[in-house]
């Protein structure tokens, strides 16, 4: 049996004055219990009043506000538990490209000073051996030598260097573009009134 129009607009005014938000959910829950309704008259033979309120305790014993309540906390949940886990990884490669960064910059770092060094020892080494003055070591074969491997130290250095600045640059965007925002999002939700479950 086919609700009347009265009928309907019953139905109708009972889900709006619960005052839902959620219009899907509202116009899906009202399809529902029109057609409970209908199938209580249509095999029970009940009057109107009467498969409705049957319907109400059936279908809705909570009301239809229960329904938005349990959707909104089953989507907050999901879409929360998504957010930690993309903060979760972005804080943690951006943890990682920093450490990388750092230790590039001190491979750099420590590879400028070793060939400093390098190039003095052999210089003092060459002075004490050959008892020469100082300013013929830079026409001797080893000094060309040395000039050579700390040309090639230094574009390793160089590179090192340059590695650091990208890891220590994705490191940055990481953390700015997953681990902030999940902090700015957890702030908001301590703010934000929770919603209890029944």
């Amino acid at each position: 049996m086919r609700l009347s129009q009265s009928q309907q607009q019953v139905l109708q005014h009972y889900m709006n004055s619960h005052g839902m938000q959620n219009q899907s959910l509202k116009s899906d829950l009202l399809d529902h219990l029109s057609c409970k309704v209908e199938e209580l008259m249509d095999e029970e033979k009940l009057g109107f009043e009467e498969a409705l309120e049957r319907a109400q305790i059936q279908s809705m014993p909570n009301g239809p506000q229960e329904f938005e309540r349990d959707l909104k906390l089953l989507t907050t949940q999901k879409s929360t538990i998504m957010i930690r886990k993309i903060a979760f990884l972005g804080g943690y490669v951006s943890a990682l490209c920093l450490c990388l960064s750092i230790l590039f910059f001190a491979l750099s770092s420590f590879e400028n000073k070793k060939n400093a060094l390098r190039m003095n020892s052999a210089q003092m080494e060459y002075e004490l051996q050959e008892n020469n003055h100082p300013t013929a070591f830079h026409n001797h074969p080893i000094y060309k030598n040395m000039v050579a491997q700390s040309a090639e130290s230094a574009i390793v250095a160089y590179r090192q260097y340059s590695r650091a600045e990208k890891l220590l640059m994705a490191s940055i965007f990481l953390l700015v573009t997953t681990f902030l925002p999940y902090l700015f999002f957890a702030g908001y939700r301590k703010q934000s009134p929770e919603v209890e479950p029944i």
